[in-house]
């Protein structure tokens, strides 16, 4: 499928562009505003109403990921900063199912955030997303309580898949 372009008719000219991989269905880019794919596109939905807390400092990615995991029937709650997503596991440990976080951001490292996570509720499992996945991080990562690793530049897909085997691992 080839790039769509359209204009609007207002005074003010205006214009989006969105190109659509075959490969990637949920692959999306948009030049002014993300467009949600169309409903025949989307997976079939993976979770069954588990709550996810999903954590990055970047408030783009944050919406994306939260929209994503929702059309997989998951509930989400996003977060851009360690100190709110942190005090609300407090607030209702119970309440989350599996914590997706972000190891590079500001104040405190998604490791930081698994070893309170483990003080909080140890048993609670938590993945951590990353740029770059040093061996060093390969190694702590364990130690905090990090049940997975994920490559931040891979598909939104992959997350998925983890998201989903995680919260199939959760005793109900």
């Amino acid at each position: 499928m080839g790039p769509a372009s359209m204009r609007s008719s207002s005074a003010a000219r205006t214009r989006a562009t969105s190109a659509f991989t075959e490969s990637a269905p949920s692959a999306i880019v948009a030049s002014s505003e993300t467009v949600a794919p169309k409903p025949e596109t989307t997976a079939p939905q993976r979770g069954h109403g588990q709550h996810v807390l999903y954590l990055d400092d970047e408030e783009a990615l944050v919406m994306m990921v939260t929209r994503m995991l929702e059309r997989q029937g998951y509930r989400v709650s996003g977060h851009t900063r360690a100190e709110q997503a942190l005090a609300a596991v407090r607030a209702d440990p119970g309440r989350f199912d599996l914590v997706v976080t972000d190891y590079n951001m500001p104040g405190m490292s998604g490791l930081d955030v698994a070893d309170e996570l483990a003080r909080i509720r140890p048993d609670l499992p938590v993945a951590v997303t990353s740029g770059y996945i040093s061996d060093e991080l390969r190694r702590k990562a364990p130690e905090s309580g990090v049940r997975h690793l994920i490559y931040k530049p891979n598909t939104v897909e992959e997350l998925c898949e983890v998201v989903h085997r995680l919260t199939q691992e959760i005793p109900r």
